[in-house]
């Protein structure tokens, strides 16, 4: 009952280089693989395995997490804790300068290995408003880690994200 399991095939998505000569990969496709099973106290524990299949990256990434909802006077409340992570390749895709880019950028070369790319921790309160509508915020923080950490791409170890959106739900 508690065993949620299946196959995605997801967008993968890039972005422009805010630097000069630094190529990124482009808007490409993952093929994913994701369980996640309910354990006693209103936990949730899984995982994804996604591919690259638009030859973008040819990598393999992973998350994994750990999440717990409760009902609060104001709405349901989810704190989850995550990882994510990569191959060499994928993780080389995003946060690696070869040769020919630190030419022309003045980075210094850099492979990154395999590996924790981030982990993090992320809360989300869901506030309903009538039976149709909420408002939903999230705080987000996280940490780059490893061979990510160390790149020269990696400008800031730290994020912080936060955000309000609305919802409408649809149907009964």
């Amino acid at each position: 009952d508690g065993l949620r399991a299946g196959a995605q095939l997801r967008p993968h998505y890039s972005g422009q280089s805010a630097i000069e000569g630094l190529d990124l990969p482009d808007l490409g496709a993952d093929m994913a693989v994701y369980a996640f099973v309910g354990i006693p106290g209103n936990i949730s524990v899984g995982g994804r395995v996604m591919r690259d299949i638009s030859s973008q990256t040819e990598g393999t990434t992973y998350y994994a997490s750990a999440s717990h909802q409760r009902l609060t006077r104001i709405g349901l409340l989810q704190s989850t804790l995550y990882e994510r992570g990569g191959d060499a390749r994928s993780n080389d895709a995003y946060f690696g300068v070869d040769a020919d880019a630190a030419s022309v950028t003045g980075l210094t070369p850099y492979a990154p290995g395999s590996g924790v790319r981030n982990v993090g921790v992320a809360f989300l309160m869901l506030t309903p408003i009538g039976d149709h509508w909420a408002v939903a915020t999230f705080a987000n923080a996280e940490r780059a880690m490893g061979d990510v950490a160390d790149s020269p791409l990696s400008r800031n170890d730290d994020a912080i994200r936060t955000g309000v959106f609305i919802a409408r739900r649809f149907g009964g």
